[in-house]
């Protein structure tokens, strides 16, 4: 039923695409990094440090090609809601595929070296096609929204919601070192495969936008600007180090012996749930450069608490200084590149921006954690996390000094603002 040329109950129906996109990307992502690590006689599948930083590329990967196919698939052939619909599909195949591979080479038929080319090629599949979903989505709540610049926030919370709840029943009634982890997903992904088809109607706008456009290279001329090359800089180096917390905070909590480590990393999403409802008090308050820097201080002293290995501090204090540091610093990111872009360039300065640091950005975050990671890992499984952390550490501080040395915020936004651009980045945990 139409009310007034638009689909009724919009916001609670992305809502509810949200909570099911983003469970059905917790359910494996959190965990999976502790089951390879482990070794095999103790039912793990024995992967060594940089094996289990190529499964993570495959997100990286995924970031870099996925760009060039959702504006075809999206603007030229097929609506959003089937589109959608028919990712999920494909993603809960994949998941039973990547169930079946893990289970054959836990334990005793471990074979590291065989199961990581294989793992691999099927994990590359699917974040293609979860990032290709997750920005068609995201680009259906802003055309169908009535008030996305209000409405879209509050949408997108619930996603943040989804992640915790499928860490906490992952931990509770399912094995989190097994294959029920990728089945568990694929039990999400399904729902929201069949649920598509009630996501409001969203027709193709009849055209393919030019390569160029998609990755927002007329923007690029926003680089004549010396803060926002500051800023280019920064977002990219703490996108590098973020990917030390992506890939091995969960094995870093199964070493310090943390109860149920996915349900207590899930606190991270509880506080930037908070700080996402609070975060327009805040800008207003403090302003674009204020609020981006103390997202950058809580990175930095989250990896401080990290590297003292002292598990109350690490739950009490540095699993919510990272739910601070994604909102004050990523998601405000948008609202900067809002302000400091025409309006005929918001879109392509959020692309440009976002395949910089989450494409090579994320590549090089997770080849640089993996390599520090197996410099520090000795006796195969023993690794000195005080070490590891001190380079994330040392590499936020750098990027806040620069930050707060050199950026400067605009001191007028651009005219006609109209609505802001959503930041599209799949959620980093």
């Amino acid at each position: 039923m139409e009310m007034q040329g638009r689909p009724r109950y919009v916001p609670a129906r992305l809502a509810a695409m949200m909570f099911l996109q983003y469970a059905g990307l917790a359910a494996w992502v959190v965990p999976l990094s502790g089951w390879l690590r482990t070794p095999a006689e103790d039912g793990g599948l024995g992967f060594a440090p940089m094996q289990l930083t190529l499964i993570y590329v495959t997100i990286a990967l995924g970031g870099l090609i996925a760009p060039f196919l959702t504006g075809l698939l999206a603007d030229r052939y097929f609506s959003s809601e089937k589109l959608i619909s028919v990712l999920h599909i494909l993603m809960t195949g994949l998941m039973v595929v990547c169930g079946r591979l893990v289970a054959k080479y836990a334990g005793p038929g471990a074979n590291p070296d065989e199961a990581c080319p294989r793992l691999f090629g099927v994990l590359l599949a699917y974040s293609i096609a979860c990032i290709i979903a997750i920005t068609v989505g995201n680009a259906m709540a802003m055309r169908t929204l009535a008030h996305p610049h209000r409405q879209f926030g509050l949408v997108r919370l619930v996603g943040t919601l989804g992640w915790i709840v499928a860490c906490v029943l992952l931990e509770f009634l399912f094995r989190p070192h097994s294959s029920d982890l990728f089945d568990f997903a694929a039990g999400w992904h399904v729902l929201l495969g069949i649920y598509a088809r009630w996501l409001p109607h969203t027709p193709p706008k009849g055209r393919g936008r030019p390569i160029r456009e998609v990755m927002g290279l007329p923007a690029a001329k926003l680089f004549r600007d010396p803060s926002f090359i500051i800023f280019a800089v920064v977002a990219f180096f703490t996108q590098m180090m973020q990917q030390f917390y992506t890939v091995y905070a969960y094995p870093f909590a199964m070493d310090l012996g943390m109860p149920r480590p996915g349900t207590l990393l899930g606190i991270a999403q509880i506080i930037e749930m908070g700080c996402m409802a609070a975060m327009p008090f805040i800008v207003a308050r403090l302003g674009l450069k204020a609020t981006m820097a103390l997202g950058l201080l809580a990175w930095v002293l989250r990896n401080a608490v990290m590297a003292t290995g002292h598990l109350p501090t690490v739950v009490g204090l540095a699993l919510p200084l990272h739910g601070v540091s994604y909102t004050l610093f990523t998601i405000v990111a948008s609202l900067y590149i809002d302000r400091e872009a025409p309006p005929h360039l918001r879109a392509g300065a959020q692309a440009l921006l976002t395949f910089v640091s989450g494409g090579p950005g994320t590549l090089l975050g997770f080849f640089l954690s993996g390599q520090v990671v197996a410099a520090y890992t000795t006796g195969g499984d023993r690794t000195d996390w005080t070490a590891v952390w001190i380079i994330p550490f040392i590499g936020c501080s750098l990027a806040m000094a620069l930050f707060l040395w050199l950026f400067h915020e605009p001191k007028h936004p651009q005219p006609d603002m109209g609505e802001p651009t959503p930041e599209l980045r799949p959620e980093n945990p």
